[in-house]
């Protein structure tokens, strides 16, 4: 989803005052995010022409995508 918004991980890292390590780790599972960094990171996803919702970047281990 942050590569097909165009952002790199810095990029998004920085948008929502965090790390690009803590990025790198959300996205490969080494870590999971909490609520409000989930809520940061949809809200840096989100364009004026779609709403990026949470399940769509963190879907729920039992939803086979």
């Amino acid at each position: 989803m942050r590569i097909a918004s165009g952002l790199t991980q810095c990029e998004l890292a920085k948008s929502i005052g965090h790390t690009q390590s803590s990025i790198c780790h959300y996205e490969s599972g080494r870590r999971v995010p909490g609520i409000e960094t989930c809520h940061l990171i949809a809200s840096a996803l989100s364009t004026s022409d779609r709403k990026v919702f949470i399940e769509e970047i963190f879907p729920h281990p039992s939803v086979k995508a």
